[in-house]
């Protein structure tokens, strides 16, 4: 690691990510009417990784998300050496978890 290279820490919010891309591809409101089945990739992990790199050595890189609907980003999330923090959904507001595990973790590290 270079000693005058900055470090970055990467915390995706996969699900939102992904849900983006979907409405984006596929038009507004498609990944809310899946987003409970299995999810074709959409992401670019490499590419994020890669541009996130071009800022300094990547030091933290966890992505948080329900992983059982996103297995099939395996390969890419493990070949890029993400570390996948699972969130269920804790009930009728499910963001509200989800922001608040995001809250803890920053104020950990």
């Amino acid at each position: 690691m270079e000693i005058d290279k900055p470090s970055v820490a990467i915390y995706w919010d996969f699900e939102n990510i992904h849900a983006t891309l979907v409405d984006q591809l596929k038009g507004s409101g498609t990944y809310r009417q899946a987003r409970f089945s299995p999810q074709d990739p959409v992401v670019n992990v490499t590419a994020l990784m890669e541009f996130c790199a071009s800022f300094g050595s990547v030091a933290i890189n966890r992505a948080y998300g329900n992983w059982q609907w996103f297995a099939r980003y395996r390969e890419a999330l493990l070949h890029n050496a993400v570390e996948l923090i699972q969130l269920f959904p804790p009930g009728p507001w499910p963001r509200t978890g989800r922001t608040s595990s995001f809250a803890w973790t920053r104020l950990r590290t």
